[in-house]
């Protein structure tokens, strides 16, 4: 039995290895960058971002922010059916109230069909039209419906289909999904949806994600394997965005039994609901790939292409966005014990060759799970160090390179230094193959059991380890030593090919709020090459100590770097407070910092209350005397109803109020609102109610209340409208650049309130 080589020998393939991981983090990248964005000549019946672009910044609208009930949001649904009408469609408006426990709103959805031969069973293609207050909402979701827009004229270009698509730009989405509510509950085209599509996206750039499907998926996967010309999908990512409280009309769509798949792409978060998601910052190239997809997914299931005979939750992972493999999740424990019994086998096989010994290889496997450990350590440790006497969760993202390159450092760090160990010197490289595939093994098994969306970061990659075995086994038949290398570089191939993007997608998702995932994943792309690292332990040191360096010398360069930036903003919103009745007027600011940048920090003081209560989690509130603003005061009465036991509040916002919330006393139960004639049902939710989308109609709700209460409480009534920049621009230009308001906006709120 040979010992493991001399330094000589086994330098080169330590250099090997780290060669290996630079250039396999390379090769990530470069393959997760969606493809070019094609021009205004592209073939009638293809996808063009430059097509969809152009028209969607045509329209009335889209320059601005157009939340609900803003004049730019009603200009821009004019132009969406002007341009759905000069695609050759037949559009239709829906108009309707939606009631959602503690929400009630006035949505205008778009509507169009094409026709196909059967019009049961339709494909529903869907993105949202509104934006928050903040900003344009480029991305979230002009691009969707953008995408919706050219989606349309591409399926129309092209032969006769088998099945009807239907198109839905909803409303109010940001709101609480409620266009996507209204389209499912209420109108007739919903009874005849079988299948979806949802357009979607959480920043401004970066490859479209099909981060999410409906629970059955395996004929929707099979389908997706075999049309999407770049795929970006990992079952794995479910399992992140089911743990966010987050929410798309894939939710809605998903409870009426739909079967679809759900769209976006989130590179650039700090862009997401703010000022930044504009078309300046938007990626012609992401919309390219999410138009590209999302019309072969369309074009797929309207042909009927999907597999009947697929059944149950599927498993899938794009390799290096070539190919989108999978497999029912029923076969994964099957196919972990599979390999399990192989890895046993082909140990078995060369244990009677006198090939390795049981008890370095059981070591070997334990430096495997202590490696990946050790990485995930190291991560948060350097993520404590960058964090260290700050005042933020995470300062450092505008310039996140530094931290990228301190997590993989640090990975590299964690394996060579491993590599290097004493224990594992002893053992020859075929022993350290064998007990990083005896890990990989259990691994496999316990993510079959545990977390089965996620078992093919452990599957495939042990796939590829019995392949480099193989030809290992080949390549001695000529040569005694066989081909070292490939005991480790098939299944480094492999790792990094389905365990780098969603490192990648993590960092872009969570920044660096979570460093020790992060660094767990670095350290599983770099599982099989410490085998080959081993090879000069010397050399290995060096490259660990030299590692380790760089990681701490990138955290100290994060730590001088910007904290924000222009184009990676700060969310700081501003509001002004006043009572309706008169009395003190209040400036509010709310900040993701726990402390005001330098320009207001003399000027504002910190409160624990806002107009709303308590502030929310992980947001802090600083406060000021402002001048009261010169308002419409709401119309808003109570009286006793015609019924025992019953009240009526009549309200109307001439100041022409997007939102507005209504505290009840307790007790109070919301019954009915009535709107021009209309009556729709209060679905039963806490004592506030949020009223979105009326304007200055008139309002009546119709109310239970108890003949006793246990104590007075007054009704209240919250008008959010947009802040007077004329009014706050001392503050407006005060606040840094590099500071934005985000979701809501800067806002003026005035509280009303009335004797029951």
């Amino acid at each position: 039995m040979s010992g493991p080589e001399q330094p000589s020998q086994g330098t080169p393939r330590a250099l090997l290895a780290l060669a290996l991981f630079l250039g396999g983090w390379w090769l990530v990248a470069l393959r997760m960058e969606p493809a070019p964005a094609r021009a205004s000549n592209a073939p009638a019946n293809e996808f063009s971002s430059q097509r969809a672009l152009e028209r969607w910044r045509a329209l009335p609208g889209t320059a601005l922010p157009h939340p609900v009930g803003s004049p730019a949001h009603e200009e821009l649904r004019v132009g969406i059916v002007e341009a759905l009408r000069a695609l050759g469609c037949e559009p239709q408006v829906q108009e309707t109230v939606v009631s959602q426990p503690g929400k009630l709103g006035l949505v205008r959805n778009v509507l169009a069909r094409i026709p196909g031969k059967v019009h049961e069973g339709a494909v529903l293609l869907a993105a949202h039209y509104d934006s928050v207050p903040a900003g344009p909402g480029a991305g979230d979701d002009g691009a969707g419906a953008a995408s919706v827009l050219e989606i349309a004229r591409a399926l129309k270009s092209g032969p006769p289909l088998e099945r009807d698509v239907i198109l839905l730009i909803d409303d109010a989405e940001e709101l609480g999904l409620l266009g996507a509510h209204a389209f499912c509950e209420q109108h007739e085209w919903a009874r005849d949806v079988a299948l979806c599509v949802n357009l979607e996206a959480r920043g401004s750039s970066g490859p479209c994600f099909l981060f999410e499907t409906s629970q059955e998926n395996a004929a929707l996967l099979t389908l997706a394997a075999r049309v999407l010309a770049q795929p970006s999908a990992w079952s794995a990512s479910y399992e992140v965005y089911k743990r966010m409280p987050n929410d798309t009309d894939l939710t809605v769509f998903k409870q009426q039994g739909w079967q679809g798949y759900n769209l976006a792409f989130l590179r650039d978060l700090r862009h997401y609901h703010t000022p930044c998601d504009d078309a300046a910052h938007l990626s012609p190239e992401s919309v390219q790939q999410m138009g590209t997809n999302a019309l072969a997914l369309v074009r797929g299931m309207a042909n009927d292409l999907l597999d009947p005979q697929a059944h149950g939750r599927a498993v899938y992972a794009d390799f290096l966005g070539l190919v989108l493999l999978h497999w029912n999740q029923r076969s994964n424990l099957p196919i972990a014990l599979g390999l399990a019994l192989a890895i046993a086998f082909a140990l078995w096989t060369r244990r009677r060759d006198r090939g390795w010994r049981l008890l370095p290889v059981l070591t070997c496997a334990g430096t495997a799970l202590g490696g990946l450990l050790l990485a995930a350590g190291v991560a948060a440790g350097l993520q404590a160090l960058a964090l260290a006497g700050g005042s933020s969760d995470w300062p450092h993202a505008a310039e996140p390179v530094w931290m990228r390159v301190a997590l993989l450092a640090g990975a590299v760090a964690a394996w060579f230094a491993l590599a290097s160990a004493p224990w594992n010197l002893r053992a020859t490289l075929e022993e350290r193959w064998a007990g990083t595939a005896v890990f990989l093994a259990l691994f496999a098994i316990g993510l079959a059991l545990g977390l089965p969306a996620a078992s093919y970061l452990a599957i495939l990659p042990l796939v590829l380890t019995l392949m480099g075995f193989s030809m290992h086994e080949i390549a001695r038949e000529r040569k005694p030593r066989g081909k070292p290398w490939m005991l480790a570089a098939p299944a480094f191939v492999m790792s990094a090919g389905v365990s780098g993007p969603l490192l990648v997608a993590l960092e872009w998702v969570f920044e660096f709020r979570v460093s020790a995932a992060l660094g767990l994943l670095a350290g599983l792309v770099f599982l099989p090459l410490w085998i080959m690292a081993a090879e000069a332990p010397r050399s290995a040191r060096a490259i660990a100590l030299a590692a380790l360096v760089l990681a701490i010398a990138c955290v100290f360069g994060a730590r001088r770097s910007p904290a924000w930036t222009e184009d990676h903003p700060a969310p700081l919103t501003l509001q002004h407070y006043q009572e309706s009745s008169g009395g003190e007027a209040r400036w509010i600011l709310e900040s993701f910092e726990s402390e005001l940048p330098r320009a207001l920090a003399a000027d504002f003081t910190r409160t624990e209350l806002g107009p709303l209560g308590p502030a929310r989690a992980e947001r802090s509130l600083f406060t000021r005397p402002a001048p009261r603003l010169e308002v419409a005061h709401p119309q808003f009465e109570s009286q006793a109803g015609s019924a025992a036991g019953t009240a009526q509040i009549a309200l109307a916002s001439p100041a022409d109020a997007r939102r507005m919330i209504l505290i009840l006393p307790e007790g109070w139960t919301p019954r009915a609102l009535e709107c021009e004639g209309r009556s729709t049902t209060v679905l039963p939710g806490r004592n506030a109610l949020e009223l979105t989308g009326f304007g200055r109609r008139s309002l009546r709700l119709l109310c239970e209340r108890p003949a006793r209460p246990d104590r007075e409480e007054n009704l209240q009534l919250f008008e959010f409208v947009e802040c007077d920049k004329s009014a706050a621009r001392e503050w407006i230009d005060k606040r840094p650049r590099e500071f934005v308001p985000i979701s809501l906006g800067d806002l003026s709120i005035v509280r009303s309130t009335r004797n029951p």
